[in-house]
C-alpha cells in the first residue's frame, strides 16, 4: 500500500516536475481575528510506492475535522504512478500532491487533517486555531490587545 513519505502544512504549495515548492512550511497554528471564518492553507504530501503498487489506481482522502471529529471538509482523489526506469532494485516511486484549500473555521480550537489511502488511515496532522493578538506600541500597556 502506498505510504506517506511526508505531509507539511504551509501558506502555499505547488508542484513542478515532481518537486513540491512550499512557502512558509511547518504551519501548526493559525491566528484569526474572529470566528466563524475561512483560512487558506497549503497541504503538501509526498507519497511513496513500491514497484507492485505502481501501475494501478489508488484512492486518497483528506479530511479536515474539528477536535470532536466533525468533518468540515473532505477532499477525495485517485492517483497512480509509473515505476521509474533505470533505478536501483527496490527504489520506490514517488508522487506529490499539492493542495491549496480554503478551510472553514467555525470556532477557535484544535483541528486535524486525516489522510486515508485506499480506506486505511495513514497520517494525522493537527493545527491550532487561536485568537489573533495585536501587538501594542511600546509604552502603552503590558497586556496585548485582542481584536
Amino acid at each position: 500500500m502506498p505510504e506517506i513519505d511526508f505531509m507539511v502544512l504551509s501558506d502555499y504549495v505547488r508542484a513542478e516536475g515532481g518537486v513540491l515548492h512550499i512557502i512558509a512550511g511547518g504551519v501548526d497554528r493559525i491566528q484569526v481575528p474572529s470566528v466563524p471564518t475561512a483560512h487558506n492553507i497549503g497541504v503538501a504530501i509526498r507519497l511513496s510506492m513500491t514497484r507492485n503498487e505502481c501501475d494501478r489506481r489508488h484512492r486518497l482522502e483528506l479530511i479536515f475535522q474539528n477536535q470532536d471529529g466533525q468533518r468540515l471538509m473532505d477532499f477525495r482523489a485517485e492517483f497512480g504512478a509509473t515505476y521509474p526506469k533505470d533505478v536501483p532494485p527496490g527504489w520506490p516511486a514517488f508522487g506529490v500532491v499539492p493542495l491549496n484549500l480554503g478551510l472553514p473555521i467555525p470556532d477557535l480550537g484544535i483541528y486535524s487533517f486525516e489522510v486515508l489511502i485506499d480506506d486505511q488511515h495513514k497520517k494525522s496532522v493537527s493545527v491550532m486555531v487561536e485568537q489573533q493578538v495585536r501587538p501594542q506600541p511600546p509604552g502603552t500597556n503590558d497586556a496585548p490587545a485582542v481584536d
